[in-house]
């Protein structure tokens, strides 16, 4: 009996759950699509409100969408049809008129911001439809939370940005000259500046679409411990690569296409340069990135920005030729001289003298400078011309260059044969 009683308990249990679902739906689901489905009574409310509205203006409209896509299209129009004018008077021996220097490529971006200000108006006037309709539908929600005065807002925020975006590059192309050491400044400030803008934009978008710090977000931050920690490291992180990146861009140490030197080994062209990254092309083609706050910690040496270079070559004679040496060296001096016209033969050493007398050889260093920049196609071509000239002067002396020796060590006793390897 138990049993059956627990087996019907189960069944009214289970028969009473979707019961209840169903309940819910009726109660909550139906109504809510009811209010969506569109009747006959709606439709006339919702065109009698925005028929009423005296924020929706036919030809106020008209103009406004005429301005924001029609304008930059006639301007064009205009313009070219002047430009093709202009052309053939031109070529049938006429001067040039105000628009030739222009090209028929060019942008107005006069035109173009008058016409975005009425692309925003636009919109503007489709937010306060939205809400006139939402609202005779029986929706009250977006004009609660005053819907089309925020599209306004943030559309014309947005839109002064942009302008004043643009003013800033030509102000920092006006005052900075355009050549290539200038390039770098430009590039930084203007990194600079849009940081800045980009900062005071979203603070005018948060102060204008009034969003504060709710309970939600304060209870998560207030949990602290954790995430502060990992919100300060990574913060840390960023601001000393951004610093990094500014103070390499400052100092003017190397720039985008110079051969550089770092203390670590690493020798390659840069191929780009970021606030937080500095990215550079190794001999063999392949490309490394590396942090700027390593890089600004680093000795740096610019070797695009050197304009002399060094060959030093020591050379090695038989002890046969000791005799042969002064006059060796005067013969290498007066070679090198005589073929090598970049050579420096003021305010830099010029030196070819017997240094060292080692155990199997004489030793001769030659040394001397040139006005040619170093790890250059010129500066290799200049090494060989001087090994060449060398080479010439050491046989018109008629000495040969010592071979290299090499010592043998070996465990094998006196009287017993010598077996490599063994």
């Amino acid at each position: 009996f138990a049993v059956e009683q627990q087996a019907t308990n189960t069944v009214i249990f289970s028969s009473s759950t979707p019961l209840k679902e169903e309940r819910i739906k009726k109660g909550i689901l139906i109504p809510f699509l009811k209010e969506l489905f569109p009747t006959k009574q709606k439709v006339n409310a919702i065109y009698d409100s925005v028929r009423k509205s005296r924020l929706l203006n036919f030809w106020d409209l008209f103009i406004t969408v005429s301005m924001g896509w029609f304008l930059v299209p006639v301007v064009n129009f205009i313009v070219f049809t002047i430009l093709q004018r202009e052309k053939k008077e031109s070529d049938g021996g006429g001067g040039g008129g105000m628009f030739s220097i222009h090209g028929s490529g060019g942008g107005h971006p006069v035109v173009e911001t008058i016409s975005n200000y009425f692309k925003i108006d636009a919109y503007v006037y489709l937010a306060h439809s939205v809400v006139v309709m939402s609202s005779a539908w029986g929706f009250d929600l977006l004009k609660q939370i005053q819907f089309a005065q925020i599209v306004s807002k943030v559309g014309r925020t947005l839109w002064a940005m942009t302008i004043l975006k643009h003013i800033k590059q030509s102000c920092i192309k006006a005052v900075c000259k355009d050549t290539p050491t200038e390039q770098e400044r430009i590039t930084l400030y203007d990194r600079l500046s849009n940081i800045l803008l980009y900062f005071i934009t979203a603070a005018l978008l948060v102060d204008i679409l009034s969003v504060n710090v709710g309970i939600a977000i304060s209870s998560v931050l207030s949990l602290g411990g954790l995430s502060t920690i990992i919100l300060s490291l990574a913060s840390k992180s960023i601001a000393e690569q951004l610093v990094s990146g500014i103070g390499l861009s400052t100092y003017r140490r190397f720039a985008e296409g110079d051969e550089i030197l770092l203390g670590d080994g690493t020798n390659g062209i840069v191929r780009k340069m970021s606030l937080t990254h500095t990215e550079i092309r190794l001999p063999d083609e392949t490309i490394v990135c590396i942090p700027n706050s390593q890089v600004f910690q680093q000795r740096v040496m610019n070797l695009s920005k050197v304009q002399r270079s060094q060959v030093k070559q020591i050379l090695c004679f038989k002890y046969d030729d000791i005799d042969k040496m002064s006059m060796v060296t005067e013969e290498i001096k007066a070679e090198i001289r005589a073929s090598c016209p970049k050579l420096i033969k003021a305010n830099r050493p010029f030196r070819v003298h017997w240094r060292d007398i080692s155990r199997d050889h004489l030793e001769v260093v030659v040394d001397c400078r040139f006005n040619i920049p170093s790890a250059t196609a010129a500066y290799w071509d200049n090494r060989q011309e001087v090994l060449e000239a060398i080479s010439r002067a050491v046989k018109r002396c008629g000495l040969e260059f010592a071979r290299p020796s090499y010592s043998v060590e070996s465990n094998c006793k006196v009287g017993e044969e010598f077996v490599p390897g063994k």
